[in-house]
């Protein structure tokens, strides 16, 4: 038997702003382990580079995210136990924080 070494993601999304890209929550599967993809990561398509550039309040997959103004808002989805998120959290694309 062969051990799983790749990792996997899923439940994730992502929003383009200008020349990068931003990747919300999801949950990894690595060597048969799930976790909660809690970090918030930008993706320069310019400098092919990853940086991570904050932390979800809450973990989160499948849900939705809307960019408005300098804003990226997270809209339900599901979180622990596959309990259904009725939360919305606002992440400033300014500050890289969220806010209630």
């Amino acid at each position: 038997d062969e051990e799983d070494t790749h990792s996997f993601l899923w439940g994730a999304q992502t929003i383009s702003v200008g020349g990068n890209l931003y990747l919300f929550g999801g949950e990894v599967k690595t060597n048969n382990q799930l976790r909660w993809n809690m970090d918030v990561w930008r993706y320069s398509i310019f400098d092919d580079t990853w940086s991570k550039v904050g932390s979800l309040p809450c973990p989160r997959r499948h849900h939705a995210a809307v960019k408005w103004e300098d804003n990226v808002y997270l809209i339900g989805g599901f979180g622990r136990h596959r309990i259904l998120q009725a939360s919305v959290d606002c992440f400033s694309l300014r500050t890289c924080k969220f806010y209630s």
